[in-house]
């Protein structure tokens, strides 16, 4: 999203832009679709992260995928974990880990980190709180409700690992203001984000190729 927005605002400049995809479609890990058992969902992107000076939101607004009022919220219907077998875990447990896991997180973009990682700091909470938490639940749960949540975070904060982010950058990490706003797969999602971009892209005079992997640049070709 953020190539087909650089792309469009040089082709408003009137500068020549080609955009090449490897895939047959442009978006990325934007991609909304309809599942047969399900309905409309997002496998990539889902949120619009803040309301103010947010471009995404912009175009979402511009474009009609956002319906108005109490509507826009996606409605509430729990979640539900289960092992790969299918097998039901207990709810208790897996909410237990979460809190210590979000007031653990909460302490990091606070500035109030003991560790110089994210990571460090989170495990260290996290074994202190843990001999609490197995006078309760069992162990294998517990322990699996933590990876699972820590591995979550990893895809939120786009990172391989927890360890990997400096506690002290954490903390001064600024989001934009406004409201978490989920993005409405049956208003036409992110996709329908992207197909407004690309529409106006080309209508700019801008030339999309898809299904080409670039392999390398020669400037002034």
């Amino acid at each position: 999203a953020a190539g087909l927005s650089c792309a469009l605002r040089l082709a408003r400049k009137r500068i020549r832009v080609t955009l090449v995809d490897a895939a047959e479609r442009t978006g990325g890990r934007c991609h909304t679709v309809q599942l047969d058992s399900f309905g409309p969902c997002e496998l990539g992107a889902t949120w619009l992260h803040g309301t103010e000076g947010n471009p995404a939101y912009e175009v979402f607004q511009q474009a009609g995928l956002l319906p108005d009022g109490s509507a826009r919220r996606n409605p509430r219907v729990g979640s539900q974990w289960l092992r790969s077998d299918g097998e039901s875990v207990d709810t208790k447990a897996v909410k237990a880990v979460c809190k210590t896991f979000a007031q653990s997180l909460e302490a990091c973009e606070e500035g109030h980190a003991s560790y110089s990682t994210v990571g460090e700091h989170m495990r260290n909470d996290w074994a202190s709180a843990r001999a609490h938490l197995a006078l309760a639940h069992r162990d294998e749960v517990l322990n699996a409700a933590w990876t699972w949540r820590e591995r979550l975070q990893c895809a939120i904060d786009g990172c391989d690992d927890l360890s990997l982010q400096g506690s002290i950058a954490y903390a001064n990490y600024e989001e934009l203001d406004g409201p978490n706003v989920p993005s409405r797969p049956g208003f036409g999602g992110f996709s329908g984000m992207i197909g407004a971009l690309e529409a106006a892209f080309r209508e700019a005079g801008g030339k999309v190729v898809l299904g080409r992997r670039a392999v390398g640049v020669r400037w002034g070709a």
